[in-house]
């Protein structure tokens, strides 16, 4: 068989081993700009936002991102994108640049653009491997492998290992919202992981989801 990532969610919940989480550090949401577009467009669905900001975090220059006046350039960042064809103007009113900013400022985005300038920070990773079915549903003893293809949105080296991450635009409430994203992204990771290690042949030491609504890490347990 073969699936991809987006796929396998969708599969029920206990046919897979699903992480225990914890919560990582809180992200302030400064200067937040969503009330308005600069252009007319049509109102946007979760998932074109989502693939917005997706491309954002793709293109923006990480490893020149100054300490100060962040917010402002990662505004000029964006509209640079777009004015250079890069980024959809229309991808680039739904981006609020403060939720961006505010990700760049915090402990992991910090980490992540100490990573870009050192050459350790990937984004957008395709890959596809076959991977032994118990693993895509711990129920069966198979080893049969199944084919699975995915696209991992970040990742970078550490002295320690690897760090995956996954941004999540889910609107999901504060009172166990970051519970739901691992209910629903879980197994998600869990493949990530296992492809980065054979690929990279090196540990995966922290598993973190992103969540741009609440502003907030996950660490799912390694």
């Amino acid at each position: 068989g073969k699936y991809s990532v987006s796929e396998l969610k969708e599969m029920p919940e206990d046919a897979v081993q699903l992480f225990e989480s914890q919560r990582g550090e809180h992200v302030p949401a400064f200067l937040e700009d969503d009330k308005k577009s600069p252009e007319p467009f049509a109102p946007a669905g979760g998932a074109e936002r989502g693939t917005a900001f997706h491309r954002v975090m793709e293109l923006i220059d990480m490893g020149k991102a100054p300490d100060e006046g962040l917010a402002e350039w990662t505004r000029k960042q964006i509209r640079q994108l777009a004015d250079s064809g890069r980024l959809e103007k229309r991808a680039a009113a739904l981006v609020s640049p403060g939720r961006a900013a505010a990700f760049l400022a915090s402990d992991l985005g910090l980490r992540m653009r100490r990573a870009a300038k050192a050459g350790k920070l990937h984004r957008e990773s395709q890959f596809v491997m076959g991977v032994p079915a118990h693993l895509i549903d711990p129920q069966t003893k198979s080893s049969q492998l199944i084919v699975v293809q995915g696209i991992i949105d970040a990742w970078f080296e550490e002295e320690e290992g690897i760090v995956l991450l996954d941004y999540k635009t889910d609107r999901v409430d504060k009172e166990g919202g970051m519970q739901e994203l691992v209910r629903r992204y879980g197994r998600q990771l869990k493949l990530y992981a296992y492809a980065l290690e054979h690929a990279q042949g090196k540990n995966v030491i922290r598993k973190l989801i992103y969540s741009v609504h609440l502003g907030e890490v996950i660490c799912l347990e390694t």
